[in-house]
């Protein structure tokens, strides 16, 4: 912190009023270091770049003050559906609760596989391996380190007994995330592939031969670019994911290595046709699973085209969540400040346009940016890509005035007619708010109440939505009625407030986890977890395993995968890229 005179004056002044419970900001104002809710907690700090330590502080304080809550929380973060949609942490979370509690974890194992996909078995299956000689981190020699490896085999059993006996049965997606030889999984020191096929019996050629039949039924598009059956790719079936990663390899009429052939000419025909009619309603397209800002980012480089596949996308998107209703009286308020630059500040954009899109007249194509100089925007352009261009277009950095805001909105009210008046607000931030100017200690929530009771206005909701790991720092506590705390990328939390209309922070958490069914941790395993300093150095080895072996791949990494995808080949085996998600 810098030592001007007025902020190192303030610092002083504040910082002997932080107790009970009492924080700080990374700038200055007032907040709350819990919401008085450890499960609530959880659900409104751990976003994609919260650190393995905080993920597992979090997950030990909830767990033993609700178990059961706490797999739920995991579920939600993990539910790549209707949740928040993580990949690491969550498997990370699986796993351990495999180690310290496995009778709550074999329990709800069929559940863990629900709201993800058959890959996350070799995910948690590799943290066994690696995490195998970490104290406290290692499982009991009863469960053993091949226990995902041999639920994956029995499925593949099963859906080739389901195979035989109906050619046209449908099975599941266990055999396109099935480690294949000689691929990440299958390498040392984990031969996944060698453990599967010879727990069923196999020997390497009828495991491949397994396979190729299990996924040639399921039509996988790698398989089918593999094989040039270009013409059984049905492009209205395809994986969002998987559609967006592919689209420009069914554009070319050849492959990565410019070898053209007539089956790539008609491929990319037939894509160019399929888009024209995308584009006029007469095709559809999946978005399920995608995060909004996955399908802005494109758009905020420069010189960016127009893509036919991503506006297809975006509609969907907004279709899929406008049948849950729209918004009524709304606005989305996103921080384009200094602190969120990066992923936050991309989620925070597309958050905030598809707020905007999902909000009824007169609000319908508005938001308001802050940071030292907040303004009420109206959205222009025709097309997902010009309202992006719009948005960055605005004046972006600075510092992070939230109470500057509600100043805007309390002149607006004071001009328009109540018919007008907001009364729900989502803001995309980090919760990192400025200080008010004063020595005396008071959250950002509370002035903004002050500022309408002066005004004799009533309050509106305000759903903080957080986007960036940080401090603990919360803006209310747990009961505050008439606010909400959220966090992630994910668009699907949007749906609770489209049927909540009266709500406090518990309360939507609450109705955000009750959708998720799980048994209930067993007796013998409700007793809390007692991590003490010892285990600081066990979290220290999980972290760099983590950093090593499971956190998303390099740029070079990814063009070369890429380059692979457009020749026909897969690469489901490595760690942590999901392309086909979106069922089990």
């Amino acid at each position: 912190m810098e030592a001007h005179p007025p902020i190192l004056t303030l610092y002083n002044s504040l910082s002997q009023q932080l107790d009970g419970g009492r924080s700080l900001t990374e700038n200055l104002a007032g907040a709350f270091t819990t919401t008085g809710d450890k499960c609530l907690d959880f659900f409104a700090t751990v976003v994609r770049d919260t650190s393995v330590k905080d993920a597992i502080d979090g997950f030990l304080a909830a767990w033993n003050e609700d178990p059961d809550k706490t797999i739920k929380l995991i579920l939600s973060l993990r539910d790549i559906r209707n949740g928040k949609g993580e990949k690491k942490l969550p498997l990370l979370l699986m796993y351990l609760l495999s180690c310290w509690k496995p009778l709550t974890y074999l329990a709800n194992f069929h559940n863990f596989i629900k709201v993800g996909c058959y890959k996350d078995l070799l995910v948690i299956a590799e943290l066994a391996v690696r995490c195998a000689n970490i104290p406290h981190c290692g499982r009991l020699e009863q469960l053993g380190n091949d226990l995902e490896l041999s639920v994956m085999a029995a499925q593949l059993n099963q859906d080739d007994r389901d195979l035989e006996a109906n050619g046209k049965a449908g099975i599941s997606l266990c055999a396109k995330w099935a480690p294949s030889e000689m691929r990440h999984y299958s390498k040392k020191p984990l031969y996944f592939s060698r453990k599967i096929s010879r727990s069923i019996g196999l020997k390497k050629s009828q495991y491949r031969k397994k396979l190729s039949k299990l996924r040639q039924h399921l039509r996988v598009l790698e398989g089918l670019m593999c094989n040039g059956k270009y013409e059984e790719i049905v492009f209205s079936s395809l994986p969002a994911k998987a559609h967006r990663q592919y689209r420009n390899a069914f554009k070319r009429g050849a492959n990565v290595k410019k070898e053209a052939s007539e089956g790539r000419r008609k491929l990319a025909h037939r894509y160019a046709n399929y888009l024209a009619d995308l584009s006029v309603g007469k095709e559809t397209i999946k978005s399920r699973g995608t995060q909004p800002h996955e399908l802005v980012v494109p758009y905020m480089a420069s010189q960016a085209e127009v893509d036919a596949t991503i506006e297809g996308q975006w509609k969907a998107l907004v279709g899929e969540l406008a049948k849950s209703g729209n918004f009524k009286k709304c606005q989305a308020v996103c921080d384009v400040s200094g602190s969120m630059e990066g992923v936050p500040m991309q989620v925070a954009v597309a958050l905030g346009l598809l707020v905007s899109e999902l909000t009824e007249e007169p609000f319908r194509g508005q938001l308001i940016t802050f940071h030292q100089n907040p303004k009420l925007h109206k959205i222009k352009g025709h097309n997902l890509k010009e309202r992006v261009e719009d948005v960055i277009s605005m004046e972006w950095g600075g510092n992070t005035d939230l109470l500057k805001v509600f100043d805007l909105l309390l002149r607006t009210v004071a001009e328009e007619p109540a018919a007008k008046m907001v009364e729900k607000l989502f803001i995309f931030t980090d919760m990192q708010f400025d200080a008010a100017l004063g020595g005396q200690w008071s959250t950002t929530y509370e002035q903004i109440c002050q500022k309408y009771a002066a005004a004799q206005t009533k309050v509106p909701q305000i759903i903080f939505w957080n986007l960036r790991a940080t401090a603990k720092s919360f803006p209310v506590m747990k009961e505050q009625a008439g606010t909400a705390l959220v966090s992630g990328f994910s668009a699907q939390l949007l749906k609770v407030f489209m049927e909540a209309s009266h709500f406090h922070p518990l309360m939507i958490m609450n109705l955000t986890l009750d959708k998720y069914d799980i048994t209930p941790v067993p007796q013998a395993e409700r007793y809390p977890i007692a991590a003490d300093a010892s285990w600081e150095s066990s979290f220290r080895q999980v972290n760099k395993m983590v950093q090593d072996f499971l956190l998303p791949k390099t740029r070079r990494q990814q063009k070369k995968e890429n380059d692979g995808r457009d020749a026909g080949q897969s690469d489901s085996d490595s760690p942590m890229d999901d392309q086909q998600e979106g069922q089990p």
